[in-house]
């Protein structure tokens, strides 16, 4: 809880730029955090504690460099719009992206590495190798609460996800509605917790 507190006083700080609806991002990443819970519930009990952890600082790199590199977030934002995804666009027009500099400044922090893994590839979960299955929980999880509109992401459209995250986690279609009401459930609890 403590760490969630703190992240959600540096969401909080960012709120002066304005290239970033740093509110809103913040709900994303508590929603993500709530999602990838949920997702991880049935699994392991620990694991599904780092996925919510996960998840409030899965963004942290995109806070940093809206803080961090104003102007070129003005060239970002407009180039979003004609770019197939986020990551393709950071890398063209900063040369790093946002899970990258996450997890460089994770690694800083001294976050756990399981953490850091979960921070830089929350985009790529095929890649992650210490514990791939909270690292997936929080790539769906990222994508599920941009469908449901749950804050406000940079990139507010739903990305495809992962082919084999569900297999992964071992999720059947079927599961979907369940899981859509038990973030909704959890994610009033967690606002109220950590509201401003």
């Amino acid at each position: 809880i403590a760490l969630t507190v703190s992240v959600h006083k540096i969401f909080a700080s960012s709120a002066s730029s304005r290239q970033i609806d740093a509110a809103g991002l913040w709900r994303h990443s508590l929603a993500c955090a709530v999602a990838a819970k949920v997702l991880m519930g049935n699994i392991h009990v620990e694991d599904a504690q780092q996925a919510f952890l996960g998840g409030v600082l899965h963004d942290i790199g995109k806070v940093i460099i809206y803080s961090a590199f104003p102007k070129e977030t003005t060239a970002l934002n407009t180039h979003m719009r004609s770019a197939a995804n986020l990551i393709e666009a950071e890398r063209a027009l900063l040369g790093f992206t946002h899970a990258e500099v996450g997890a460089l400044v994770s690694d800083l922090w001294h976050f756990p590495p399981s953490l850091i893994e979960m921070i830089q590839y929350h985009h790529q979960p095929h890649v992650a190798k210490l514990n791939p299955r909270p690292v997936t929980a929080v790539h769906i999880g990222n994508e599920i609460v941009k469908a449901m509109a749950l804050g406000s992401s940079t990139v507010p459209q739903a990305s495809d996800i992962d082919g084999t995250a569900w297999e992964l986690l071992g999720i059947e279609a079927t599961e979907l509605p369940r899981i859509v009401t038990g973030i909704y459930r959890d994610f009033e609890t967690a606002q109220a917790l950590f509201a401003a």
